[in-house]
């Protein structure tokens, strides 16, 4: 995981108007969630892995949300994945585990 200096050095780089302006209520990210698993899965049933870059992300992780990493992890392997690649300010890549 980066520290959050770095997260402060990526924000040059990374997509304006991308950040969740009003606050996420525990319903509103529920729904989030379920939607992106679900998206991820039907995307799975084509290939063999998923990218998600960023500017998605961000709207259910927050780049200054502590332990990000290991939080979208427990989101795939509560929804039957891997999270096989991250990185802070790219994407997060995942595929079914093996």
């Amino acid at each position: 995981m980066a520290p959050a200096a770095s997260v402060a050095a990526l924000e040059p780089f990374l997509i304006t108007g991308c950040q969740t302006i009003r606050p996420r209520s525990d319903r509103r990210l529920l729904l989030m969630m379920s939607t992106l698993a679900a998206q991820i899965q039907s995307e799975l049933e084509c290939g063999e892995r998923y990218t998600i870059y960023e500017f998605e992300l961000i709207h259910i992780w927050p780049l200054n949300e502590k332990d990000r990493e290991a939080k979208i992890a427990q989101f795939a392997e509560e929804n039957g994945l891997r999270l096989r690649f991250y990185r802070m300010g790219w994407c997060a890549v995942f595929d079914r585990p093996r």
